[in-house]
């Protein structure tokens, strides 16, 4: 039986275990402020680093707008980021678009009903409307309140 290890030994930078992925992610975090940096509002909100991949920075956006823009950016970054971060094996830049993971509100969640005050102005036209087809239908729609 093996002895017991301290996990701070699979901590460290040189492991190839969790370490080495913490360090991945503290170079890709400080790189894209970097790049958040150099784009600027409002861009940078709506972007960041997704990964780098040999020579090819991968950009994360949440919109196809947004990415045109990247696109269109993505040399004059790639040279920045070269000069500034000492990327010089960096040539070009992919950009994904993923839409924000905020959903339009379910069919449940909707208002399916009306206000009180349209409630009360559809009564009120029921009771001087003098079809009766009409006056039912109006106040079946009266009732549907939210």
């Amino acid at each position: 039986m093996k002895d017991p290890a301290a996990i701070g030994r699979f901590l460290l930078p040189e492991s190839q275990g969790l370490g080495a992925l913490m360090l991945r992610a503290k170079r890709l975090r400080a790189l894209s402020h970097a790049v958040q940096t150099h784009l600027g509002a409002p861009l940078s909100t709506h972007c960041q680093v997704a990964n780098i991949r040999g020579d090819v920075l991968v950009l994360q956006t949440d919109s196809a707008a947004w990415a045109s823009r990247l696109r269109f950016l993505g040399p004059g970054l790639v040279a920045h980021l070269a000069r500034a971060q000492g990327l010089g094996k960096l040539r070009t830049t992919k950009v994904l678009v993923r839409p924000n993971e905020d959903p339009a509100p379910a069919a449940s969640q909707r208002q399916t009903g009306i206000s009180g005050e349209s409630a009360a102005l559809l009564r009120n036209v029921a009771q001087s409307t003098e079809h009766p087809a009409l006056r039912q239908a109006l106040l079946r729609l009266s009732r549907r309140t939210g």
